[in-house]
């Protein structure tokens, strides 16, 4: 059952109440008690916004990077949040679609620009903000997902169409684009491969069922392999939205039908794969040292062995995780409306947000030289409030 981050469950939450927070982890049979009290995330700086959308924001030493739902894409300065440039993008929501912007976008840097997936890719000057170029085809809508880098390209998944396009970053000129006849979501590049999950549109109105992850050459576009992505006992529902994330030879995904697969690399063969019944996955995978970690719509995260898939380790967050899990500083980070902080033996370090902290964080954190930057947009909770923040993680 899905759970929302208002907190229809709260005796879940932080600050409902209770003193003590009982969180299960299943190591050894053990379960931990998780005092939140113990360890806080602080606020450095924060910028008042309500607005805001559900895209994972930017962040180097000078610039950090939000976009809002209102198209406007804000440039602050890393240090203390003051602001250095506004932009706001053109109209360019599909008809029909609910957001004006997708929410699994990102933004990446490319020399001296940042890239923005606003359904259309946008280039915008890192020091003014100023478009430089959009990458528009007529026939689709260029960016509905996560952005990324392959050399001096930039890689987009497209619409329902089930493009995946390369874009020269300096010039938003067409490189290549390969049809591979499913939605596409979140590609991730490595080595000169792109790996990105898919969903195939089987009607009118853009449902989803059944879809694979694939390797592509980033150089071609020529498609290595793919794998289909599901549970064998649904045969009209499967794939993967998340980001898929590589370990040595392996590459590793989860699916929206709560299976977790480990492909080889160089020939797509799979390795090892682990179903998880209901509990659909949307988060993607990080990887802390030998262990991947995966969080389900049902509030459940789980530390899986790399070279087995074994379970070494089980937690509950008490709400839908949805939002891309994040990594940084030898953390996890997984946000359904609180933002949470795991390492690789499953130890839950700390938590922020909530009904305790009156702030419900509405995207992925992006972990950058020991701060986190978060955008916090409470009506999407059923709440007011919201704003754009840098957290730092406590020692």
């Amino acid at each position: 059952m899905l759970r929302n981050a208002a907190g229809q469950k709260p005796s879940r939450w932080p600050g409902s109440g209770f003193a003590w927070l009982a969180v299960c982890v299943f190591v050894v049979s053990s379960c931990r008690l998780f005092n939140p009290g113990d360890k806080q995330a602080t606020i450095v700086w924060s910028v008042a916004e309500t607005n805001a959308s559900t895209q994972q924001p930017y962040a180097d030493n000078d610039l950090v990077v939000f976009t809002l739902l209102d198209r406007r894409v804000i440039g602050l300065r890393a240090r203390d949040g003051s602001r250095l440039w506004t932009t706001q993008l053109p109209a360019g929501q599909p008809s029909g679609v609910f957001g004006a912007l997708p929410d699994k976008g990102t933004i990446v840097r490319w020399g001296d620009a940042v890239l923005v997936a606003g359904w259309h890719v946008y280039a915008l000057d890192r020091t003014t903000g100023s478009i430089r170029w959009t990458f528009a085809p007529d026939d689709d809508f260029s960016a509905t997902s996560a952005l990324a880098l392959a050399g001096s390209a930039v890689i987009s998944a497209g619409g329902i169409n089930g493009y995946l396009y390369s874009v020269d970053a300096a010039s938003g000129a067409l490189r290549w684009r390969v049809d591979l006849d499913e939605q596409l979501f979140s590609p991730v590049v490595v080595d000169g491969v792109i790996y990105v999950g898919g969903r195939r549109v089987v009607d009118e109105h853009g449902g989803l069922g059944v879809g694979h992850l694939w390797a592509v050459d980033s150089e071609t576009g020529a498609v290595r392999w793919s794998v289909w992505v599901g549970d064998p006992s649904l045969t009209f529902v499967g794939g993967a939205v998340g980001r898929a994330a590589v370990a040595g030879d392996l590459v590793l995904t989860a699916g929206v039908t709560g299976t977790v697969i480990a492909v080889d690399r160089a020939t797509g063969q799979t390795r090892w794969q682990k179903s998880f019944g209901e509990e659909g996955h949307s988060a993607g995978v990080v990887i802390l040292d030998s262990i991947a970690i995966v969080a389900s719509w049902s509030g459940r995260v789980r530390g899986l062995d790399l070279t087995s898939g074994l379970v070494r380790w089980e937690a509950e967050v008490g709400s839908t995780v949805t939002w891309s899990a994040t990594s940084g500083g030898g953390m996890a980070f997984l946000n359904p409306g609180v933002l949470y902080a795991y390492t690789a033996d499953g130890s839950r370090v700390w938590e922020y947000g909530g009904r305790r902290e009156a702030l419900y964080f509405s995207t992925p954190a992006t972990y950058h030289d020991g701060l986190l930057y978060v955008a916090a947009n409470n009506a999407l909770a059923g709440a007011s409030g919201g704003g754009l923040f840098a957290l730092r993680s406590p020692d």
